[in-house]
């Protein structure tokens, strides 16, 4: 214990003595960009608060970390001109730093390639980007990401956002594009975009714990050209103005998925789509429950679809759909409704406490059992 209480005070001081030292060294140097330019590889500068101009290329290994004080952060601020902070090459970890654009078309923050670690990184920017990452290897813990246009573009590389928020953006929050290794987020929040919506993903992604809500648009939208799987556990997409979430083609494996209160339909499947859903509850939306169309292919395993404005239901052209273990009630219009050459099969489902439990068309086909049971065909029908 004496060994303890002698060694921690005089680790603070060698702690704070170079701090001192860094931050001389720092306040010596004409710009932020002198600084990193006169660093050494593996060094780190540490920035008080304060602005420091921005228009910087890093293609080095470099550590940034800001010292907040009375509940501000540094901030490194573009003009506009070029990118604030750009990762051409090498390993940057940035932790406690606002990045700001103030203006133009260029990105507030961008990585072309190497390893970026962001921790409690505000970035923001007036331009059409915030932050846009080209091919690097990036990891995000507790950051934010908002712009005038497109708050997060991963287009390349890898991406691990662990308690990131990304809202505020005049178009979309997120996107993931066709040609990314790896996108995972864990416990964001995406909110309050723009009419483009919250997500849209056209290659492999996977979201933990996510919430996606109040967009003016779709909260996720799967291209239908997407080159990977799209995962998706215990994330509730709600509030959104248009649909919680379509899938427009690709695979999706959704599990404990929550689409409530959006303005259109809580799912909507169509194109090539093929849906897996676990546990799936879409409950007062504006549109169906579930909205299957086209060639789409939607397995439900248990769920509950309640309380939509139109059908829980509703499927069309020759879309797929099986459900298993589902309760289907109280929305306004009908349990089903099935059009097209659409094709349902359902295994031990309620539809009680709808206004119509089915409504079939002469070229659909809905089986199975059910509570009430499902009607016979009507005589002349070629289902």
């Amino acid at each position: 214990k004496a060994l303890y209480e002698w060694e921690y005070p005089k680790q603070l001081l060698y702690t704070q003595i170079l701090r001192d030292k860094i931050g001389d060294v720092i306040a010596g140097a004409a710009s932020l960009a002198d600084a990193v330019d006169n660093a050494k590889d593996g060094d780190t500068i540490l920035l008080r608060v304060g602005t420091y101009q921005g228009g910087v290329k890093i293609e080095k290994s470099l550590v940034i970390l800001g010292q907040p004080a009375g509940g501000k952060m540094p901030v490194i601020e573009g003009d506009g001109k070029a990118d604030t902070l750009e990762l051409k090459m090498g390993t940057l970890r940035m932790e406690d730093i606002a990045v700001r654009q103030l203006q133009g078309s260029r990105h507030a923050l961008s990585a072309r390639a190497g390893t970026l670690v962001l921790k409690r990184v505000s970035v923001d920017s007036e331009s059409s980007y915030g932050f846009y990452n080209r091919g690097a290897d990036v990891t995000a813990e507790a950051s934010s990401f908002r712009a005038r246009d497109y708050g997060l573009e991963h287009q390349e590389g890898s991406l691990i956002c662990n308690a990131c928020t990304i809202a505020g953006s005049g178009k979309r929050g997120l996107s993931v594009g066709r040609d990314v290794r790896k996108a995972h987020f864990v416990d964001a929040r995406v909110f309050d975009n723009g009419s483009n919506g919250g997500v849209s993903i056209a290659g492999p992604a996977t979201f933990e714990r996510c919430h996606i809500y109040r967009n003016k648009g779709t909260g996720v939208w799967v291209d239908r050209g997407v080159t990977g799987p799209v995962r998706m556990a215990d994330c509730k997409v709600y509030d959104n103005i248009g649909t919680g979430l379509i899938a427009a083609g690709g695979e999706a494996v959704l599990e404990g998925l929550q689409a409530h209160r959006n303005n259109d339909d809580g799912l909507r499947a169509f194109g090539n789509a093929r849906v897996r859903l676990v546990g799936f509850s879409a409950q007062e939306n504006g549109g169906s429950g579930l909205d299957a169309y086209a060639r789409a292919e939607v397995d439900l395993q248990g769920g509950e679809l309640k309380a939509n404005k139109e059908d829980g239901l509703s499927t069309g052209g020759s879309a797929r759909v099986v459900l298993k273990s589902c309760r289907v009630s109280q929305n306004l219009r009908r349990g089903v409704w099935a059009t097209g050459d659409s094709r349902v099969e359902i295994d031990g489902c309620d539809f009680s406490g709808n206004r119509d439990a089915y409504k079939i068309g002469d070229q659909a086909s809905v089986t199975g059992r059910s509570v009430p049971p499902i009607p016979a065909p009507q005589a002349g029908a070629k289902r």
